[in-house]
């Protein structure tokens, strides 16, 4: 579940990126919304298990391939022992959630098992790893849950932020961006140029759209650092954080005012 009110130690809140699909994954199961899981991005491992097991994948971008057969996100299934799981790429998006029934065992620190590789709490899985369940809970197989699907370009509302200007505002709703790079610490966008600048360092924000001198606007996410300097002139709307998620380089982000049903403008990308 992530570390809230854990920055004024200096602590990342970490975290799922989509929380959404993380609840989703555990939900399918008969897990606790915030039971650790496995956060899987872009490329998944091979992992085998060691007992019968009911598990779920929620999300986008990848489908678990067990012993052939293909394991769509949003559906819960049966494991069995000696059999591996593996994942190919599957439709847009970036990020999966695999969730077995009883969740994974795991040490927590503040209150959550989520690493925050940057600030040195946990680390990442290797090969060899054996993950164990920290309870037993019968669950059966075949559940389902529809997900949302999934839009390019990506579609965000936008509130104000603590330095909001209506010159930078209306840069970041003239549009169009593309991602240039996404990772659990913020997607930075280029397209046109947005007013921004230096200023005295501050809490940041979840969501915060952080621009710097170069006027390339940087959308900041769950391990960000828990102060900065930068103008934010706007927040992404709590309700669209988990698309961000989501995102990948090279897709195209369009921005529009909280509150509007209809887009600035549309925008596609090959």
């Amino acid at each position: 579940g992530g570390r809230p009110f854990g920055g004024r130690f200096g602590l990342a809140l970490s975290g799922p990126l989509d929380p959404r699909s993380a609840a989703l994954a555990n939900r399918l199961v008969g897990n606790p919304p915030f039971a650790p899981l496995l956060e899987i991005a872009y490329k998944g491992p091979a992992l085998t298990a060691l007992r019968p097991l009911v598990a779920a994948l929620s999300g986008y971008g990848l489908e678990g391939v067990l012993e052939g057969e293909a394991i769509p996100p949003g559906v819960s299934f049966f494991w069995p022992p000696g059999k591996t799981l593996r994942f190919r790429p599957r439709g847009p998006g970036a990020r999966v959630y695999l969730a077995v029934a009883g969740g994974l065992e795991a040490g927590r620190f503040f209150g959550s098992a989520s690493p925050d590789l940057r600030g040195r709490t946990g680390r990442p899985l290797k090969a060899g790893d054996v993950l164990g369940l920290e309870a037993e809970r019968p669950a059966r197989p075949g559940r389902s849950f529809p997900q949302e699907p999934l839009t390019s370009p990506f579609r965000l509302r936008l509130l104000p932020g603590p330095q909001y200007t209506r010159e930078a505002f209306s840069a970041l709703l003239s549009g169009p961006f593309r991602v240039e790079r996404a990772d659990r610490m913020g997607v930075e966008l280029s397209g046109p140029p947005v007013p921004g600048g230096e200023g005295l360092s501050e809490p940041t924000p979840l969501g915060g759209v952080q621009v710097p001198p170069s006027g390339r606007p940087l959308v900041l996410l769950r391990d960000k650092g828990s102060l900065g300097g930068y103008a934010k002139p706007a927040l992404v709307d709590p309700k669209d954080l988990w698309r961000l998620g989501q995102v990948w380089p090279g897709v195209g982000m369009q921005f529009l005012p909280s509150g509007l049903s209809s887009p600035i403008a549309v925008l596609t990308w090959e």
